[in-house]
């Protein structure tokens, strides 16, 4: 009787795991649909790569990289207490009240890939971050999207932020400001907030 309920038991099992694996087609699609437009996103934020354009652009994303480049070869408290004179002679210029969770968080990739042994430059890093962001961002209004309506609105809500002419500007490769984290902050707080609310 043991050996019977056995059996059975791990026919169910098998019936059960069978049943849960199924993929329908319209999900297969759909991520594929969704991951086309992150990639789409990001491939077109990095075609100034294709016109051999290798250089941080405007004047904000090289005081960005500048500050970033100081932390990282700084503390943490010599970064919130620089006085750069080179910036505002001889007055100098308070970096430390900056905004700084775009150069903290460039800087800790940097360390972090690094640290595991992938020798990638501080600027390589600062260079291609807005591109990325600007991908990461276009998943984030998904969620967002996916939170208020569903995941279809999801779908759309990533399709026009990906190829909209204002958010590609400030996260083309090169373009290294606040826009490119700032974004991608904002949106992740509406579907974390929609879900308390829920």
């Amino acid at each position: 009787k043991n050996m019977s309920f056995i059996y059975s038991s791990l026919k169910n099992l098998k019936d059960r795991a069978r049943a849960s694996v199924t993929i329908k087609t319209f999900n297969i699609v759909f991520f594929l649909a969704l991951f086309l437009v992150i990639v789409l996103a990001i491939v077109i934020r990095l075609t100034p790569i294709i016109n051999g354009n290798y250089l941080i652009k405007a004047f904000d994303p090289w005081i960005q990289y500048y500050n970033a480049e100081y932390l990282s070869t700084n503390s943490v408290f010599e970064y919130f207490n620089w006085l750069d004179i080179k910036s505002w002679f001889p007055e100098g210029v308070n970096r430390g009240a900056l905004r700084p969770g775009l150069t903290f968080t460039v800087v800790g990739i940097y360390q972090i890939v690094n640290s595991i042994g992938i020798p990638i430059s501080l600027y390589d890093i600062c260079y291609f971050f807005p591109a990325i962001m600007g991908g990461v961002s276009v998943y984030a209004i998904y969620l967002v999207g996916k939170e208020a309506l569903d995941r279809r609105c999801g779908l759309v809500a990533a399709f026009f932020l990906a190829f909209n002419p204002g958010f590609m500007q400030r996260t083309m490769a090169g373009f290294f400001d606040n826009e490119t984290i700032g974004v991608f902050a904002t949106l992740m707080t509406f579907p974390f907030f929609l879900k308390a609310i829920k």
